[in-house]
This record gives structure tokens, C-alpha cells and sequence, in this order.
């Protein structure tokens, strides 16, 4: 439990940091580049309705309290649209279904929050390959000043959220049937 404080405090103060040095310029040669990590072709899922999926990132590497880019890959060899929907209620009335990346890893809960609107238009999925951008923060998803817990620590200078401890995560889709996706292999670094 010491342990864990003691990387959730480091993380505090790096996204603080990072928060007061946004503007700052730097050299084209400054050595506080991040690295980046090409991923290896990333594996397919498929889903019900024959729609294969897979999450593609450009890099697998990425700092704390930085955004984690990419986007969902659907190939449809069905030679026709699929209109995907989110059946919410047995019964009830379909909804445009929502997605979005996880990291997971470390215990932590980094649950994305969705909205409760149905919302009445479906996810179109055109024949062929379709890319639907997606992004994860490397933050926790919420903190507290008063009654800090492991999925929601003290909160940093900024007031935000601070970030993810260094380490191995694991990028999922969760949502919709996207999540069909196999999860990536993702590295935080402070």
C-alpha cells in the first residue's frame, strides 16, 4: 500500500509539471522527448455480425497526463452497410451504442463514464474498412482533495486528476460491440 502512494504521488507531481510547462518552448533537440514504440500489426476480433475489429495505435508508449491516440479498425466483408445499435433494454428502443479505449492495469478503475441518452442514430458501418478514431487518458478518471482512494487519488496542483501510475496497461474498447477488439499491450512512462 506505501508503494502504491508513493507512484501515485510521483504521478501527481509529473502532471503538475507538465501542466505549467505546456507552454513552454523547447529545442527541437531537447531530450525530454518521449519515446515511441511502433506496434507490431495488432490482432482482429470479430464480432456477431461478421465485422472483423481490431484497435490500432501508433505508438504503444506514452507519458502519463498525455492523451493515448488511435482508432478501431472494422473491416466489413459483407459487401453491404451494417448499422450497428446498442439494444439497452430487452424490448425497449435500440441506441447509438457508445465506445471508448481503457486502460487497465495496476488495479485501478479507469471506467469511462457514459452518458444515459439513448441517442437515435446507429453506428454505420460502411463495406470495406471504416476507422473510428478513438483516445484514453493517461489520468486517473476522477480524484478527491478530501478522501483520496487507489481509483481516485488526491487530486494534483491543477485540481485535475493526476496521472497513471508507470507501467504495463492494457488498452481495451468497452461499450459496444467494438469491444469485439483485442486488447493492446500499452506502456505509461512518467
Amino acid at each position: 500500500m506505501c508503494t502504491v502512494a508513493l507512484v501515485v504521488a510521483a504521478g501527481m507531481t509529473a502532471c503538475g509539471e507538465q501542466q505549467v510547462e505546456r507552454g513552454t518552448p523547447t529545442s527541437p533537440s531537447s531530450s525530454a522527448r518521449p519515446s515511441v514504440t511502433t506496434p507490431a500489426a495488432a490482432p482482429t476480433g470479430v464480432t456477431p455480425e461478421g465485422l472483423q475489429v481490431r484497435l490500432e495505435l501508433p505508438r504503444t508508449t506514452v507519458r502519463a497526463c498525455k492523451t493515448l491516440t488511435g482508432a478501431v479498425v472494422v473491416i466489413n466483408p459483407t459487401g453491404r452497410a451494417v448499422d450497428l445499435w446498442s439494444g439497452t433494454v430487452p424490448g425497449g428502443p435500440d441506441c447509438t451504442p457508445k465506445h471508448a479505449v481503457q486502460l487497465v492495469g495496476h488495479g485501478i478503475d479507469t471506467s469511462p463514464a457514459f452518458t444515459a441518452d439513448c441517442g437515435s442514430q446507429p453506428l454505420r458501418i460502411a463495406s470495406g474498412t471504416t476507422r473510428v478514431p478513438m483516445s484514453a487518458l493517461t489520468t486517473y478518471t476522477s480524484c478527491s482533495q478530501d478522501h483520496p482512494s487507489i481509483d481516485s487519488p488526491r487530486c494534483g496542483a491543477d485540481g485535475g486528476p493526476p496521472g497513471l501510475p508507470t507501467g504495463r496497461y492494457e488498452a481495451r474498447v468497452v461499450g459496444s460491440v467494438l469491444s469485439a477488439a483485442p486488447a493492446v499491450a500499452v506502456t505509461v512512462t512518467s
